[in-house]
This record gives C-alpha cells, sequence and structure tokens, in this order.
C-alpha cells in the first residue's frame, strides 16, 4: 500500500495499472506495517514459519476500486492518469514484467484466512485512513 504514498509514484503506478491489468482483475495489497506484525509473529513463533512459503495480503481491489478509494479520500488528483503505450517499452523490463505478471496472475494470498490469523490486518480504507498518506 505504501507504493501509493507518494502522488507522482501513485498517479504512474495506476497509470500502469490500468495499461497491464484487465478491468475486472483485482490486486491483492499489504500496508508496510502488517508486513513487519507478521515478521514479527515468525520471530517470535520460528517453528510455525520455517521452511514455508507463504502469500500474505490485506486488502484486494480493482484499480476503478483503488481510484474511488483515494478520490474519497481527496487523493486523485489526475486519476485515472492514461499512459501512452509507446512509453512501455521505456520501462525497465522488470517494471514491465511485474505489471505484466499482475495481469495475468497476480497474488493469491488467503485473505479471509490470514484475517482470522491476524486480524490486525488493514484494509485499504484502514490504510488511507492513517495520518501518513499524502
Amino acid at each position: 500500500m505504501e507504493n501509493l504514498s507518494s502522488r507522482f509514484i501513485r498517479v504512474l503506478q495506476l497509470a500502469l495499472m490500468r495499461s497491464y491489468i484487465p478491468s475486472g482483475k483485482t490486486l491483492q495489497m499489504i500496508a508496510l506495517d502488517d508486513v513487519g506484525a507478521w515478521v514479527a509473529r515468525a520471530f517470535a513463533d520460528p517453528k510455525a514459519f520455517i521452511g514455508k512459503a507463504e502469500e500474505i495480503a490485506g486488502d484486494e481491489l480493482t484499480t476503478v476500486e483503488i481510484i474511488d478509494e483515494l478520490r474519497r479520500r481527496g487523493l486523485g488528483a489526475g486519476l485515472p492518469f492514461s499512459f501512452p503505450q509507446i512509453f512501455f517499452g521505456a520501462l525497465p523490463h522488470d517494471i514491465r514484467k511485474m505489471f505484466g505478471w499482475f495481469g495475468s496472475h497476480g497474488y493469491e494470498a488467503d485473505i479471509r484466512t490470514l484475517k482470522r490469523r491476524q486480524p490486525s490486518l488493514m484494509t485499504f480504507r484502514d490504510w488511507l485512513a492513517r495520518p501518513r498518506v499524502a
């Protein structure tokens, strides 16, 4: 979620999402504080985590839903922004590959189960309500 903190990065990222991710496809996301809480749990109970891989996320929204939430908070200036297709080739390969993967596959965390295990996981709306988001 912190990827959407900066206005410039937010506009750029959402433009890329609109270009690469089909309109009805959701993108899972997680707040940095929630990642930290998950890591703290792993250090507190290493036997429960060693040798395991797990996808974690706190929310799952479409690009349109993300933009709508940002607008409700007065953070939607310049959204949605269209990113001309001709510029995609100038983006770093890793960025193009990442957004392509978001569009074709994406994360598959079981958010409902994760929230039972860590009820404090933030939704995007919760995260936006925090005072640090500009």
